[in-house]
């Protein structure tokens, strides 16, 4: 889908694939029990969850960008601008985008 999103004006930068191409394994792995949700649940004694608050973090930032994107191409690709400015600026007050985009 991100493909054919990305073959329409507007998209040649590939901003959408080129943030699923940095993120996509670690979410799988987040999600399908994989790696990730693996190596973070085992200690010496015990498996638990040992999610640090930087881990959580990150996580959360990560898919709120991806989800940014994919809303914004939505809006773009049914040639609503407006929906677009306005899911951008919702963004933006909701996750204060600037503060840990700086991070």
């Amino acid at each position: 889908l991100i493909g054919e999103i990305e073959e329409h004006p507007g998209y040649e930068e590939r901003l959408l694939s080129g943030l699923k191409d940095r993120v996509w394994r670690s979410l799988c792995g987040f999600t399908h029990g994989g790696y990730v949700q693996v190596s973070w649940r085992m200690t010496e004694e015990e498996i638990i969850s040992d999610f640090s608050e930087e881990h959580l973090v990150n996580l959360l930032i990560t898919s709120c960008a991806l989800s940014l994107q994919a809303y914004m191409a939505m809006a773009r690709l049914s040639g609503n601008a407006g929906l677009a400015n306005r899911i951008a600026e919702a963004h933006q007050e909701i996750f204060d985008y600037q503060e840990w985009h700086n991070q």
